[in-house]
């Protein structure tokens, strides 16, 4: 079942039996060239200031997700897609935590996305990347992550 078909029915049909595609079967640790303004952290993910400018992520065992929303699963994005549904999975407690805006949060979202799948040489990074720019808010707020 290709992943826009699966998002588009968790969306529309709460009563759908959704089976998530990964599930972490040990913690996922990423360091980014990005500033994070504070800890972060609740039972499924940690954010982490580490040197200025340099911020280290931990998603943990058992967290379970899609892949790619949307588009179809490409080399180098599965850490990425990690990263980035979490983010924006929490960004409204993470913009809490931070003092910032839930679009701030997806804003920093989008570039860890983008560095996490660099790191990983996936060829579709561009393209994915301005995918999640153009369309990434919209869909934080369709899917209800509010």
């Amino acid at each position: 079942m290709n992943n826009l078909f699966r998002n588009l029915m968790r969306v529309s049909n709460p009563d759908w039996e959704y089976k998530w595609k990964i599930t972490l079967p040990a913690d996922l640790v990423v360091e980014v060239d990005l500033d994070c303004r504070a800890v972060f952290e609740n039972e499924w993910f940690r954010i982490e200031p580490l040197d200025p400018g340099k911020t280290r992520m931990t998603c943990k065992k058992g967290y379970s997700w899609d892949g790619c929303s949307v588009v179809p699963d490409a080399p180098g994005t599965e850490r990425a897609s990690c990263i980035h549904d979490e983010l924006y999975q929490w960004a409204a407690p993470i913009a809490n935590a931070w003092g910032c805006t839930v679009n701030t949060v997806l804003y920093w979202a989008n570039h860890a996305f983008l560095q996490v799948m660099r790191q990983d040489k996936s060829p579709v990074a561009g393209l994915y990347y301005a995918g999640v720019q153009v369309f990434g808010p919209l869909y934080h707020t369709i899917a209800g992550w509010f």
